[in-house]
């Protein structure tokens, strides 16, 4: 009885809202008509692409001017130039697979670094006094160890010799000696000797013609206790002096400066100094 009187009224309903269909209004409008984004929305491929490459520059960028701006070493000749107004002989490259010390300039040879030692060569010439009395006297040190010092200085009295120039190399680095292990000697006598006074003559130091033809060699000798007092002596001058009346050049090689005394001691008995900068190691503040 109860569905029954349950399902007459949902007939009724129904009957109701059929006849009042066509008086019922929509209560929705249409505004605009819809169309589609082909497109994606997101992510944006061209917007993604120039944001990474602005990004990838600007990562580089930063990283070589923080690098630069912290680096103090020098790297080329302008950085030199740029910070000083004494003459720049020249340039030596870097050659490699070779050992230190080693002598590389060679009778008639047409590599790099024999052109670079005549072109610092030439420019030495240059650099002699026009007054000075007998050979000129060459000094060579540099700020830090380790900068080619002495590769330099036996390179370009080589070189000098070579020319038909009478060259001597003088070892004053008493403290350690270097020269003997470029040319593989243990010498029993050198300049700490004769400036000790057990050896009288200079001639007795002097080794003639080691590798090339005009070129001559005073090794440092014995490591004395006292070898900043050594070089103060009046018996430097006088060796000095001796090599000057029978060579064209005097080549001294020194300890760098500032290390130790031994630069400001020997710089009395030399007409120039040259100081030997290396690449990528020397401070442009020194």
């Amino acid at each position: 009885d109860i569905k029954e009187k349950l399902y007459l009224q949902l007939l009724t309903k129904r009957e109701e809202l059929l006849m009042n269909e066509p008086k019922i209004e929509a209560a929705a409008k249409v505004i605009d008509q819809a169309w589609p984004n082909y497109s994606p929305v997101a992510p944006k491929p061209k917007k993604a692409v120039s944001r990474g490459v602005l990004i990838g520059l600007l990562i580089p960028i930063a990283v070589i001017f923080l690098k630069r701006l912290l680096d103090t070493r020098v790297h080329y000749r302008g950085d030199v130039e740029q910070l000083t107004k004494t003459p720049f002989l020249g340039e030596i490259p870097l050659k490699e697979n070779v050992k230190d010390h080693a002598i590389v300039v060679r009778e008639n040879g047409r590599d790099s670094v024999s052109e670079a030692f005549r072109l610092v060569r030439s420019n030495l010439e240059y650099m002699k006094k026009p007054d000075s009395k007998g050979g000129q006297v060459v000094m060579f040190t540099s700020f830090v160890v380790a900068s080619g010092k002495t590769f330099v200085c036996t390179n370009l009295a080589t070189s000098f010799a070579l020319a038909n120039k009478r060259v001597v190399l003088v070892d004053l680095d008493i403290r350690k000696g270097t020269i003997n292990k470029v040319f593989g000697v243990k010498p029993r006598i050198g300049v700490s000797n004769y400036l000790s006074g057990s050896v009288e003559s200079v001639e007795e130091l002097i080794n003639p013609d080691l590798i090339v033809q005009n070129l001559d060699v005073v090794f440092s000798g014995p490591v004395p206790p006292n070898p900043a007092e050594l070089l103060m002596s009046n018996r430097l001058e006088e060796m000095v002096d001796y090599l000057r009346q029978h060579y064209d050049y005097v080549f001294i090689d020194n300890v760098p400066l500032g290390i130790v005394a031994d630069p400001e001691n020997v710089k009395r008995v030399a007409d120039t100094t040259l100081f030997v900068i290396r690449a990528n190691k020397t401070d442009k503040r020194l």
